[in-house]
């Protein structure tokens, strides 16, 4: 997704999951592939657009914001709670990278460095190497990523209620 040419359009989106591009369901391993996929392509892709896209970017986009999504004080809630340590430092972005998404900004510079997947697929497919050898390492990416940061979630709350504690 050309992210640059979407936020110059004003063409709304969201970070979701429904399986059918991702083998995951968790919203917190699409936030670090958002940003894995476009460090360093694009200056819309941070921490801050990230958590906003799961959230309240989702809610308008679905034309629920007046019920879901906003982390406002007063606000419905259903949340994750996630393990982290007490150290606050840094940029909003070095938070939520760090807590939320347990990654680096050394991690996204990684990222950065690598070449485009498709610009890779085509010279492996130029070699006799079928991409789907490919399409399975990125898909082992993202489930390793999700594991991690599953194993991070405490506790869910729906509406104030809590369902799930981790024992």
């Amino acid at each position: 997704m050309p992210l640059d040419e979407v936020v110059r359009r004003k063409i709304p989106y969201a970070i979701c999951t429904d399986v059918g591009a991702s083998p995951t369901t968790s919203l917190l391993a699409e936030m670090a592939e958002f940003l894995k996929v476009h460090a360093g392509r694009s200056r819309h892709a941070t921490p801050q657009e990230a958590l906003f896209r799961v959230t309240l970017g989702a809610a308008r986009m679905l034309d629920v914001a007046d019920e879901v999504g906003s982390l406002a004080v007063g606000r419905p809630m259903s949340f994750v709670e996630i393990a982290a340590d007490n150290d606050l430092s840094g940029s909003v972005d070095d938070v939520i990278l760090r807590h939320l998404l347990d990654m680096t900004p050394a991690d996204l510079a990684s990222y950065a460095n690598r070449r485009d997947y498709n610009a890779a697929f085509a010279e492996l497919a130029a070699k006799g190497v079928d991409a789907g050898d490919a399409l399975t390492l990125l898909t082992m990416d993202i489930a390793q990523t999700a594991r991690r940061l599953d194993a991070k979630v405490c506790r869910v709350t729906l509406a104030g209620e809590t369902v799930w504690q981790r024992a």
